[in-house]
């Protein structure tokens, strides 16, 4: 039972980790796979054809361009995933404009007759002294 439990919560954990970073995780995987397959066909061609002059340089080409793909990978799984988008223009701009709308409207706050009118009232009634005004 435990066990079962601890897998469930094992593999909700790992599918929130990669839910944000699944378009990265994707093409990262598909690069791989394709450079993984180009060369084995390399290898197999150089073998068949028995040209295995630059067989040694291929993996040395197919060893950077791995290590090219995990840096790009570790990248973009290493940007600020708690604040999102927080490098971005569009970002920035949306929040100047939501700054802007809230001074405007702290500004133009439709209660400040209000306000004002009770500020210079000589002395406010309670709810009870209306209620017993209004009888007499």
């Amino acid at each position: 039972m435990i066990s079962n439990l601890f897998k469930i919560s094992f593999f909700l954990v790992i599918i929130k980790w990669i839910k944000p970073r699944f378009k990265s995780l994707l093409w990262s995987s598909i690069s791989l796979i394709i450079v993984l397959y180009l060369h084995s066909e390399y290898v197999s061609w150089a073998l068949a054809s028995e040209n295995k002059e630059y067989l040694g340089f291929s993996y040395v080409v197919k060893n950077i361009i791995i290590f090219v793909l995990l840096i790009l990978l570790l990248f973009f799984l290493t940007k600020n995933f708690n604040n999102k988008n927080s490098d971005t223009l569009e970002y920035i701009k949306e929040r100047e404009r939501i700054r802007n709308n809230a001074d405007t409207a702290i500004n133009q706050n439709p209660h400040d007759g209000i306000i004002e009118k009770l500020r210079n009232k000589e002395k406010l009634e309670t709810r009870s002294e209306k209620i017993l005004n209004k009888n007499k």
